[in-house]
């Protein structure tokens, strides 16, 4: 039975849940990319294949969560925060899942092999990306 509540209506459902579903799962996606990395430096391709498999997976789950979050999203103006500003948040947040994808399938479609002496710099650099990811959502 669905009961129409007039103070549930003027506030709305909080934006907020599902923005951390998002970028959850963006972050999920991210951490596909170091695993994603190490196959390729040794020219293990099908290992390659199954981690882009899973990115291209996490990244249109982002993308249904994020739409989702774009059509449920309150119109009402006691939302806590511009609703803009949940917009742009949003697509940032997208922006960490297809950039994920985009570096994987270049990678796994040239079969890219990053040369020796950039290796440890890359993956530094991944590394120190992934982490600026993983500081975004809450720790459980």
């Amino acid at each position: 039975m669905v009961t129409s509540n007039p103070l549930s209506a003027m506030f709305g459902r909080s934006p907020f849940q599902p923005l951390l579903a998002h970028i959850v799962k963006a972050n999920e996606c991210a951490d596909q990319l170091l695993p994603f990395f190490e196959a390729t430096l040794v020219g293990d391709w099908d290992t390659a294949a199954e981690l882009r498999e899973n990115v291209t997976r996490l990244e249109h789950d982002a993308d249904t969560l994020k739409t989702e979050l774009r059509l449920n999203l309150p119109n009402t103006m006691f939302l806590p925060v511009s609703r803009s500003d949940l917009l742009d948040l949003i697509s940032v947040q997208d922006k960490i899942a297809n950039k994920v994808r985009d570096i994987t399938g270049i990678m796994l479609g040239r079969k890219m092999r990053v040369p020796n002496e950039l290796a440890e710099p890359m993956r530094d650099y991944m590394r120190t990306s992934v982490a600026c990811v993983g500081q975004s959502p809450p720790s459980a």
